[in-house]
């Protein structure tokens, strides 16, 4: 409000300047009128009525309001000047109670705005903590993760070690299963050997109690 009433405050003076400059040159004559209305373009409307005497009006845009008719341009213009400055007071006026009535608030707001900015402060640091704590446990997590995956790399290493080691050892487990199928028919072999050589030596034995017996009987 302060930085929008300094500018209301410049822009009534000039006006103001511009208005007495007007004055002045309208009781000294010589002063372009029609540019003056084409000033006054984007605030009033100048309508024209052609005839024996030209006249002259000037509406105001904002409210369509006739500021003045007139056969003389520079009356009309200069009551539309008139009216722009005393609107421009008007609303400085009014700017200024708003800006009185205001300031209590103000004050009170930048008490609060103080009080609030210490209080979002202590949170701001609060919340701060907060953060470094959680960028801390993610961080923890993140080692655990870590971990977690080198042990189940670890697990899946040492589960394929001991699947290679059960393919290593089904193969010797089949590898012995046959040597002792060779084993086992070897012994059959051997059994079958030993009983004929058991009946050779039988028959040997038998033949030689018979030439014993044959010997001892010629003897005689």
């Amino acid at each position: 409000m302060n930085e929008f009433g300094k500018i209301c405050v410049v822009f009534v003076t000039a006006a103001s300047l511009a208005f007495v400059a007007f004055a002045g040159a309208m009781r000294n004559g010589g002063r372009n009128w029609d540019a003056e209305a084409d000033e006054l373009g984007s605030d009033y409307t100048l309508g024209v009525t052609p005839g024996e005497k030209v006249s002259y009006a000037m509406t105001q845009r904002r409210t369509n309001q006739n500021v003045g008719t007139s056969t003389i341009l520079a009356e009309v213009v200069t009551k539309a000047k008139a009216q722009q400055v005393s609107t421009a007071r008007e609303e400085l006026n009014r700017l200024t109670k708003e800006r009185t009535e205001l300031e209590p608030q103000t004050a009170a707001a930048i008490a609060a705005i103080t009080a609030d900015e210490i209080g979002l402060n202590k949170r701001a640091e609060a919340l701060a903590s907060q953060v470094d704590a959680v960028a801390d446990e993610i961080t923890q997590i993140n080692t655990q993760i870590v971990e977690a995956i080198s042990e189940v790399q670890r697990i899946r290493s040492l589960g394929q070690e001991r699947r290679e080691e059960g393919y290593r050892l089904r193969n010797q487990l089949e590898l012995l299963r046959n040597d002792l199928h060779v084993a086992s028919v070897q012994r059959k072999n051997l059994e079958e050997e030993e009983l004929r050589l058991k009946e050779i030596l039988q028959r040997l034995e038998r033949r030689n109690r018979q030439l014993v017996e044959t010997t001892a009987s010629g003897a005689d």
